[in-house]
C-alpha cells in the first residue's frame, strides 16, 4: 500500500471568466520511506499540491489516497487524521508526513 498516491489528479481556479490550470493530471506514488523533492519555477502549482495532498484543499478532478485511505471528496467533518500527519511549511515548500500504523 502507498503512503500518497495520486490519480490523474487536476486542479483548475477560476479568475473571473478565466479558468486557470494549476494541476493537468498528477500521477504520483510515493512509498514509506521515500523521500521527495518538489520543486518548480514560481506558478507551477507547488503549493496547490501540496496543499492537496495535506487536505487543506481539494482537487478538480481526480483521485488522491493517504495510506490507503482515499481522501479526495471527503469533508473535512468526515476526514480526521490527527496524531497521523506532519506538515511543516516553510514558503510551502516542504511536507512531512508521519502515519502511525
Amino acid at each position: 500500500m502507498s503512503l500518497i498516491e495520486l490519480n490523474k489528479v487536476k486542479k483548475s481556479y477560476q479568475q473571473g471568466k478565466i479558468e486557470v490550470p494549476a494541476l493537468r493530471g498528477i500521477d504520483l506514488t510515493i512509498e514509506q520511506g521515500e523521500f521527495v523533492t518538489i520543486f518548480g519555477p514560481s506558478g507551477s502549482g507547488k503549493t496547490t499540491f501540496l496543499n492537496m495532498i495535506g487536505c487543506l484543499d481539494t482537487p478538480t478532478e481526480g483521485e488522491i489516497c493517504l495510506n490507503g485511505r482515499k481522501i479526495s471528496g471527503l469533508s473535512k467533518k468526515k476526514f480526521s487524521y490527527k496524531n497521523q500527519r506532519g506538515q511543516v511549511l516553510q514558503y510551502n515548500i516542504y511536507l512531512i508526513y508521519k502515519f502511525c500504523g
